[in-house]
């Protein structure tokens, strides 16, 4: 399954789990309110903070070990000559929230993506947690600048941020009162609460964001590559994704994120790179 994004199949497998075969049609039993398996967050009165979201999934990490780390790395999407990347050399420790800045074209996505799974290197290596980087990772999360999302999928905000669980059930196992409980605190920490009931179809851009990222916590990553987030966000969900990003070192996340400059942001990040000449250089934070 595609790691956390709402993507026609990744969405689609995982409510299709989560639902156990019922239709997700509007109308159909499944999508009744009061039937539906991801009605009323409510009944828990337990509020879990941020670190208790993913808490098992983060589980089993030897200290010392990166969250994401590059040695001698080179990669050629597609085989392309030279390499778009080359001797890149970094380590983020847990708890980093690192800017990845560059013009277009020059490329942060293309690291993004190895580090993903999507792109194999053709020298060095790139690890997560300590192991080589792998397309499906439950730990980690990556947000496209461009996610080719299904947003006419018939389902709400807060089913869509439930999905997320689908990797944590397996194929047979309903959402309990933890998992609810997971997606409770995600959509409270990207103020997502006020929009739980709303069809994703009726979502702006802002939101979509917010709710990929709810879903990604939800699920329980806690390594996140965000590919140019606040580009083309209101100024309304760039002050919540502000918010957050400031406040996940301090919950264990690890976060890596492309930008055009190092200028422009209040955040203050753990670490800052810059692609030149096909090398990552680290900047001043």
């Amino acid at each position: 399954m595609i790691p956390f994004l709402l993507s026609p199949e990744g969405l689609s497998r995982g409510m299709g789990r989560l639902f156990r075969g019922r239709s997700a049609a509007v109308g159909s039993p499944a999508r009744q309110r009061g039937d539906s398996l991801f009605c009323a967050l409510g009944g828990d009165s337990r509020r879990p903070c941020l670190e208790d979201i993913g808490a098992h999934e983060r589980a089993g990490v030897p200290p010392g070990v990166a969250a994401l780390e590059a040695a001698g790395l080179a990669v050629a999407p597609r085989g392309v000559a030279p390499p778009v990347l080359r001797d890149v050399c970094l380590r983020l420790p847990i708890g980093s929230l690192a800017v990845l800045a560059g013009p277009n074209g020059c490329g942060k996505t293309t690291l993004l993506k190895t580090f993903a799974g999507l792109l194999a290197p053709v020298a060095g290596t790139a690890r997560v947690h300590g192991a080589p980087a792998r397309c499906g990772n439950p730990r980690l999360a990556r947000l496209a600048q461009r996610p080719q999302v299904e947003w006419a999928f018939p389902v709400s905000v807060e089913e869509a941020v439930l999905a997320g669980r689908a990797s944590c059930l397996g194929w047979w196992r309903r959402p309990g009162a933890a998992d609810r409980g997971k997606a409770l605190e995600a959509l409270r920490r990207l103020d997502l609460l006020p929009l739980s009931k709303r069809p994703i179809r009726s979502l702006s851009g802002g939101q979509q964001q917010r709710v990929l990222l709810a879903r990604a916590l939800c699920q329980g990553a806690d390594v996140l590559l965000l590919d140019e987030p606040f580009a083309a966000l209101d100024s309304h969900s760039r002050g919540i994704l502000e918010t957050f990003l400031a406040d996940a070192p301090a919950c264990g996340l690890s976060v890596l994120l492309t930008a055009h400059d190092l200028a422009g942001s209040s955040l203050r990040f753990t670490h800052a790179f810059q692609v030149r000449d096909q090398r990552v250089v680290e900047q001043p934070a």
